[in-house]
């Protein structure tokens, strides 16, 4: 790239363009891991003069990266303490549902899909995947995976597509989220609430999730695992639980109150409108950033069965590598649109795809970012592609706000492949699906999700 002429850009942008192509063939390859390739390209814009040093990692101090930071706490909490173990296994033996494996399915992509809305998808899988393996052995699949056991299949993969598409209903639900959101608002100067985020994508991801449900249930309908019989080995793990523990209560009650805290200024606002004094002063002094780091510290603050609710020794073992990766991501974002090599890729496609509206943006954004997941992670589409659709609507004479938002969604629906997303990654690793069947309804939930996120752009840029 270095070596190629680029008369039409600055030396800057020019820099820029190399350590950008290093660094999605990093990404796309993982020949180093995720995180080391995000603090390498700040480091490397820095040494080639791209921007100075204060700017290039000005990105590690955005406050999005604080509110990913404290949902990482918080998530942590959820599962040392056992209380979503000990939530899932109360569920699947509801008198309904129990010796029911048809209804079980459904009930347990559910569970995958609203845990994941408050805490990452891969913490999510983590959780719910040994839960799928014992419901699977408790019916008798003790090896499943041979592409015949439609139920098995059915079960596996809600876990991982359940979790995934549970994290696009919160700001919160998955980084990509976040790192959108934050590249958003550095540019655009303002992005949606929480409570306005979730208007919109709970309702579209329930319907993807729905659909994806479905399918894998009328499948295990032909399955004979999918026969009624009894599961006692279920309410046998829920009843070792014992009763609810301190420690659980009070993640419970630090969850809820944080939950409470992120929606507070947009129910204010939405029954007493924006320019109200008191929704301001709310907006003003609870951001989510904030709420965010404060449910954190009281993890370490109240006090459960004599000790604190979490001890340092647990919540360090969050995933600190996707929040350097979150910081190099926003840096990188940033950078493509301050030295103007955004605004020339985005030209370059505007006249090769004959783009001149808001919808066509938000359509090649939304496929960009969908296959670029499949071979890349979702952080690192949402990373590129994100920037690129803004700087494509500034060239056409749009607003950016929906085109970006719906960019930033689609980088969550890679599912065709085990490194699209850690949950597939954690599905796949089992043995238990084959890869054509992952593919296989992965390009049908991707082809979903793509028409899903445009039509719903195209209400908002009517």
């Amino acid at each position: 790239m270095l070596a190629l002429p680029a008369p039409a850009i600055t030396q800057q942008a020019h820099r820029l363009g190399a350590i950008w192509i290093a660094i999605v063939i990093l990404w796309m390859s993982q020949a180093l891991p995720l995180p080391v390739t995000g603090l390498l390209a700040p480091t490397l814009a820095v040494m080639a003069g791209v921007a100075p040093l204060r700017e290039v990692f000005a990105a590690f101090g955005d406050p999005v990266l604080f509110l990913l930071v404290g949902s990482f706490f918080l998530a942590r909490a959820f599962e040392v303490s056992g209380l979503g173990r000990r939530i899932a296994l109360v569920l699947l033996t509801l008198p309904f549902v129990a010796g029911r494996p048809l209804r079980i399915l459904p009930l347990y992509g559910l569970l995958c899909y609203a845990i994941s809305m408050w805490t990452s998808n891969t913490a999510t899988a983590a959780l719910m995947f040994p839960i799928a393996l014992s419901v699977l052995s408790m019916l008798g699949h003790g090896k499943a995976g041979a592409g015949r056991e439609r139920y098995a299949t059915g079960l596996l993969l809600l876990c991982t597509f359940g979790a995934s598409i549970g994290g696009l209903a919160t700001p919160v639900g998955t980084p990509p989220n976040l790192i959108g959101l934050g590249l958003i608002e550095r540019e655009l100067g303002t992005r949606p609430s929480f409570l306005e985020w979730m208007t919109v994508f709970v309702p579209l991801s329930l319907a993807l999730h729905l659909v994806m449900t479905a399918i894998f249930v009328v499948s295990a309908r032909r399955d004979p695992a999918a026969a009624p019989r009894p599961t006692p080995g279920l309410v046998a793990e829920r009843d070792r639980l014992g009763p609810w523990t301190p420690r659980e209560r009070a993640v419970a009650a630090i969850f809820g109150g944080t939950i409470v805290l992120w929606l507070l200024p947009g129910v204010w606002s939405l029954f007493a409108g924006a320019a109200d004094p008191v929704a301001r002063r709310l907006s003003a002094l609870l951001p989510e950033t904030a709420a965010a780091l404060l449910g954190a510290a009281f993890l370490f603050i109240v006090p459960a069965g004599g000790r604190p609710t979490m001890t340092w020794d647990e919540a360090k073992a969050i995933d600190w590598g996707t929040i350097l990766l979150f910081g190099g991501g926003v840096c990188l974002g940033g950078l493509l649109l301050s030295t103007g090599l955004g605004e020339a890729i985005a030209d370059a496609l505007r006249r090769a795809a004959g783009l001149h509206d808001a919808l066509g943006v938000t359509a090649l954004g939304v496929v960009l970012a969908v296959f670029l997941s499949e071979t890349s992670s979702n952080t690192a589409a949402a990373t590129l592609i994100v920037p690129i659709t803004i700087a494509l609507c500034r060239n056409v004479g749009a607003d950016p706000l929906v085109p970006a938002l719906a960019a930033t969604a689609a980088s969550s629906l890679g599912f065709m492949l085990p490194v699209s997303t850690a949950p597939n990654a954690i599905v796949f690793g089992s043995g238990r699906v084959p890869l054509g069947v992952m593919m296989r309804y992965g390009i049908v939930l991707d082809f979903l999700g793509i028409a899903l996120l445009i039509g719903v752009a195209a209400l908002f840029l009517r």
